[in-house]
C-alpha cells in the first residue's frame, strides 16, 4: 500500500512540476498571443471608425483612422481604399494616389475596387483619359458591369466622344440602368454636338442622319440637322 500511495504522489507532483514548467515556459506566447489578439480587435475598432468618419464628411479624421488601421494590419486594402477618398475629398492628390497604390498592393483582391474608385476620382477631377484608362484596365481582368458602364458614360461625356455615349446610353437603357429621361436627353446632347461636329461636310452629316433611329428623331434634333443641312446648301436633305 505505501509502495502504491508514493508512486501515486510521485506521478502527481510529476506532473504538477511538468505542468508549471509547460506555463512557464508558455507564457511568453500566451501573452504575445494576447497582445495580438488585442491589436487586431483596436485595429478593426480604428478601421469601422475610419469608415464612419468617411461617410459623416470628417475627411481629415478618416484619412488618419484608415492609416492607423492599415499600419495595425486590418484590412490593409480597405483601409488604403478609405485613406484615398478620404484624401481625394481633402484635395490631396499625391496622398490620394499613393494609397490607391498601396490598396492594390495590398490584396489583388482590391484591384477592382481601386480601379472603380480611381475611376470616379479621375472623373471629379476631370481626368477624363485616365478615367477611361482605369475603367479599360477593369474591363480586362473583370468585364463591364452597370456602375463601370455609367463611370464611362460620364467620361465619354467629359472627353466629347459623343458616338461612344450614345452606344453606351443605348446599352444602359436596355439595361433599365438610368431614367428614360435622362436618357432622352442626354441622347438629343449628343446627336446635336455630333451634328455641329459634321456641320462644314455635307456628305458625312447626311450619312450620320441616315442612320439616326426613328425613337431619337427629337424635335430638336430634326431642327438642328435641318439648319446644318441648309447652311451647307442640301436642301432637298433639309426639307425631307
Amino acid at each position: 500500500n505505501l509502495l502504491i500511495f508514493g508512486v501515486l504522489a510521485a506521478f502527481v507532483l510529476f506532473y504538477m512540476g511538468f505542468r508549471s514548467l509547460m506555463l512557464m515556459f508558455g507564457l511568453p506566447g500566451r501573452v504575445a498571443a494576447y497582445k495580438a489578439r488585442h491589436a487586431q480587435q483596436r485595429g478593426e475598432r480604428v478601421f469601422q471608425d475610419a469608415v464612419r468618419l468617411l461617410f459623416e464628411g470628417r475627411f481629415g479624421q478618416a484619412l488618419k483612422r484608415a492609416t492607423e488601421a492599415y499600419a495595425a494590419g486590418a484590412a490593409p486594402g480597405l483601409s488604403a481604399l478609405v485613406a484615398a477618398r478620404a484624401a481625394q475629398r481633402m484635395r490631396e492628390s499625391e496622398k490620394q494616389q499613393g494609397w490607391l497604390d498601396a490598396a492594390k498592393r495590398a490584396d489583388p483582391r482590391n484591384e477592382a475596387s481601386a480601379l472603380m474608385l480611381e475611376a470616379e476620382m479621375m472623373n471629379e477631377a476631370g481626368r477624363y483619359d485616365e478615367a477611361l484608362a482605369a475603367l479599360a484596365h477593369l474591363q480586362g481582368k473583370r468585364g463591364r458591369h452597370i456602375a463601370a458602364l455609367r463611370l464611362e458614360l460620364r467620361a465619354r461625356q467629359g472627353a466629347g466622344d459623343w458616338d461612344s455615349v450614345l452606344k453606351l446610353l443605348r446599352q444602359l437603357a436596355k439595361r433599365d440602368a438610368l431614367p428614360e429621361e435622362m436618357v432622352r436627353q442626354l441622347g438629343i446632347k449628343a446627336h446635336l454636338a455630333n451634328i455641329a461636329d459634321r456641320a462644314d461636310d455635307a456628305e458625312a452629316l447626311q450619312a450620320y442622319l441616315k442612320n439616326l433611329p426613328e425613337g431619337e428623331q427629337d424635335s430638336r434634333v430634326v431642327l438642328a440637322a435641318a439648319r446644318a443641312l441648309t447652311a451647307v446648301g442640301a436642301m432637298k436633305a433639309a426639307q425631307q
